[in-house]
């Protein structure tokens, strides 16, 4: 009788672990690796995390076209990102030149007549100088980016037309998980909560994948 429980479990045993395909490991794999990470990072904070949920949701298999593709979605966010940026920045500009403009007015008025009030207006005139300084290098800085995209952008344009109409292997997976956790800080005791559906890519060999 002893005998025929002991088959009938390692029978058992066997079904589960042929039950559990290769995308399901795979997924799993990538699960681990994902909690380790954040796990890793709040060791880091010297915080500490707990798993509320951690479901894995889907497991997407990617060429290098669909990898490049997102990449050009990635690059076009930022440089949206950037061009709203560089409009915000316009009206800063904009108001700080008509301050410099009253301060110049204001130090023609008083040079001669009123001069610590002349002195006065020549020291904001110089804050505004160096804010709008800092303003040409932060749109500089936005420009020399978008180019920066733009160029990466039409290399990647050029690889996906060149791999066009060829069979392409998988090479990569977009990984997908609902995660909800409590992160708690270990020196305030400051406790946050985070819940979100989210995706990650991993290379062929499941390594997670730096963008």
């Amino acid at each position: 009788m002893k005998k025929i429980l002991f088959i009938i479990s390692l029978m058992a045993i066997f079904l589960t672990i042929s039950c559990t395909s290769p995308v399901e490991k795979q997924m799993q794999t990538a699960k681990e690796k994902i909690k380790r990470i954040f796990e890793d990072a709040a060791f880091k904070a010297n915080s500490t995390i707990k798993w509320e949920e951690f479901v894995s949701l889907d497991l997407d298999s990617l060429n290098e076209n669909d990898i490049d593709s997102i990449r050009r979605e990635e690059i076009f966010t930022k440089m949206k990102y950037y061009t709203n940026e560089m409009k915000s920045i316009v009206p800063q500009a904009e108001n700080l030149a008509k301050k410099m403009g009253q301060h110049l007015r204001a130090i023609r008025i008083y040079s001669g007549v009123m001069n610590d009030l002349a002195q006065n207006e020549k020291e904001e005139m110089e804050e505004a100088s160096n804010e709008m300084e800092k303003l040409h290098k932060k749109m500089d800085a936005l420009k020399d980016s978008i180019a920066m995209c733009s160029k990466t952008d039409s290399i990647l344009e050029v690889q996906i037309k060149n791999r066009h109409n060829k069979t392409l292997p998988i090479k990569y997976y977009k990984y997908k998980c609902f995660v909800k956790a409590t992160c708690k800080d270990i020196n305030s005791n400051q406790i946050e909560n985070f819940i979100d559906t989210l995706e990650f890519f991993f290379d062929f060999e499941m390594n997670p994948m730096k963008w």
